[in-house]
């Protein structure tokens, strides 16, 4: 049958049971798919959407909301424990299982940050590539259609753990290559999920590298929302009408206004209304755009073996990640214009200016200029706390007879910025007609020379 399966590695005792997987979610109705199941019950933490009854959302006990339903993935009660599919085979997720922010005693982490072969993996393709100058993934995540938390560089760390969020200098390149995919991509969606643990955090936080998140596809929340239905004529005119002539209403016995016996009823706020929820949403934007059952199941009533009258339904498998197929091919069309732009973004060092001046008696003025093209920095700010990325490496490049008077051979430079510039001097002996050059020399933002002769 047809499942989402998030987990795919390490499986959990999730009941402590002292049984792995022995109690995952299964197709008790036989229709081909695995949805959910809810049944009424006096403990349950789960209410219907007062706008949609179709969509299930949280009890809320501070506005007064007293929770009906326990909803459970559709499956059996294995193991007896008075929980439905609640111990799956598999539990890690892989975007859980990395050394930033992971998460301990959880199913979804696994037993230790990376010990998820994939996860493994992609960390060790990192740390032997580091001439990689930016990350771009696709998932779950966002971080350019909403706003990411971010933080002061100097944030205090709590417990020697880092702020969370993106350092204030990162966010504000972030904003930027937002407003563009805002300009470029017409079909944008915000994240819905957590980074704990995730190859983005650790990316970021431990690697240094600027990382952007994109969901490519979830089911649109900003469909029109039905219109109520329009009044009949007797309901438009309920309350009566202003008499004609602009007469005064009439009086009753006791000569006081009726408006002054029976005062009008307040009007309910607009906030008042109950708001969809944001599944609520979703079910609306499937009503207006697809066939009924393509991506959600109607609840329907089932006899469960074990729990007695349910009712089985929800989202299908995989409702919100597969696109329609008439809009494919214009989501990757857009993911294309937008990845293609990021290239001219990354940092490149380039020498604006590099000159050998003869001062007379052998002694020679050497001075270097070194610019970043791009839109990065030589360095984010998260690279600059970890202290992952190397800085640049300038290096003079002088004949076997030359001498260094002042300065040094190797001088380095990490904080530079687009449309900044480093000044670098150097005081060599060395006769006239010798060749002096310089390199620029970069991890991850390229490499220049050039040489000159002293003249």
């Amino acid at each position: 049958p047809q499942v989402e399966q998030r987990g795919s590695g390490h499986g959990v005792d999730n009941d402590r049971d002292g049984r792995l997987g022995e109690d995952g979610p299964s197709d008790i109705d036989g229709d081909g798919t695995v949805t959910l199941l809810r049944v009424l019950d006096e403990d349950g933490t789960w209410i219907e959407d007062p706008t949609d009854p179709r969509a299930m959302v949280e009890a809320d006990p501070v506005k007064g909301e007293r929770g009906r339903w326990k909803v459970f993935p559709e499956g059996l009660d294995s193991d007896g424990d008075e929980l439905v599919g609640e111990d799956p085979a598999l539990d890690a997720e892989l975007n859980h299982n990395f050394a930033q922010g992971w998460e301990e005693h959880t199913a979804r982490g696994g037993l230790f940050p990376m010990d998820e072969p994939e996860a493994r993996g992609l960390a060790e393709f990192m740390l032997a590539h580091d001439d990689i100058a930016l990350v771009l993934c696709y998932g779950e995540l966002d971080n350019l259609v909403k706003e990411p938390k971010s933080v002061k560089a100097d944030a205090p760390a709590k417990q020697r753990i880092p702020a969370p969020g993106v350092i204030e200098p990162d966010a504000e390149l972030l904003a930027e290559l937002g407003k563009r995919y805002e300009d470029l991509v017409e079909a944008r969606f915000e994240g819905s999920g957590e980074d704990a643990g995730s190859f983005q955090a650790w990316t970021y936080h431990q690697r240094g590298l600027l990382t952007l998140s994109i969901r490519p596809w979830d089911i649109p929340l900003d469909a029109e929302q039905p219109e109520p239905e329009p009044q009949g004529e007797e309901e438009e005119q309920a309350g009566g009408e202003e008499p004609a002539g602009g007469e005064e209403p009439a009086e009753d016995a006791s000569g006081e206004d009726d408006a002054q016996e029976q005062p009008a009823e307040e009007q309910p706020s607009k906030d008042a209304a109950p708001k969809p929820s944001d599944d609520a949403k979703r079910l609306n934007w499937i009503d207006a755009n697809e066939p009924e059952g393509e991506r959600f199941r109607p609840w329907t009533a089932f006899d469960h073996p074990q729990l007695g009258p349910v009712e089985i339904g929800g989202f299908y498998p995989h409702a919100r990640t597969d696109p329609p197929g008439e809009q494919e091919l214009t989501l990757v069309e857009e993911q294309l214009s937008f990845l293609l732009t990021l290239g001219d973004d990354l940092a490149r060092v380039t020498l604006s200016e590099f000159t050998a001046t003869a001062l007379g008696e052998g002694l020679v003025e050497v001075e270097a200029y070194v610019n970043l093209s791009g839109r990065q920095p030589l360095q984010t700010a998260a690279a600059r706390k970890a202290r992952t990325v190397r800085p640049a490496r300038v290096t003079l490049v002088l004949p076997g007879d030359a001498e260094i008077v002042a300065g040094k051979r190797i001088e380095f430079v990490s904080e530079l910025g687009v449309g900044e510039r480093a000044h670098f001097r150097w005081l060599v002996l060395t006769p006239a007609g010798s060749e002096i050059g310089v390199t620029v020399d970069t991890d991850n933002a390229s490499s220049t020379s050039y040489k000159t002769e002293v003249k």
